[in-house]
């Protein structure tokens, strides 16, 4: 686990989930989230308040024929955010976890810097990341 409280350009390479610490209950979290997702154009796959947990729907990569969706997950004081992109470029496409590796301009990193990106706009004070 590593913290970090700069920009994109400073997190490690490999991480594939952003925590972010928060002062707020689980449901506030949640609710929080779910609001800032709609208020961004993001469309809600399935979510479960009782559980805390939130997929979005697949939405473009940019400059990319793949795609991309974000799982959030929600406790009392954290929000934990990963995901997963598929390339449309083969003829039986498979998931991969978004992770912050690759050139820029890759699948991979595009994917991570979406997912960062997000994060951001939820604006709380420590984000940490996990391998």
């Amino acid at each position: 686990m590593y913290s970090q409280k700069t920009d994109i350009s400073h997190v490690p390479k490999k991480i594939t989930k952003i925590l972010l610490a928060t002062d707020f209950s689980k449901e506030s979290n949640f609710g929080h989230v779910i609001e800032m997702l709609l208020d961004n154009d993001y469309t809600i796959a399935r979510d479960d308040e009782k559980y805390g947990t939130i997929k979005t729907d697949m939405r473009p990569l940019k400059g990319l024929n793949g795609s991309y969706y974000l799982n959030i997950r929600t406790k009392d004081n954290e929000i934990i955010i990963s995901g997963q992109f598929v390339l449309n470029i083969r003829s039986h496409p498979s998931m991969s976890d978004i992770i912050n590796k690759g050139m820029k301009g890759s699948a991979n990193n595009k994917s991570f810097i979406a997912m960062y990106e997000f994060a951001e706009k939820l604006t709380f004070i420590t984000k940490e990341y996990d391998y």
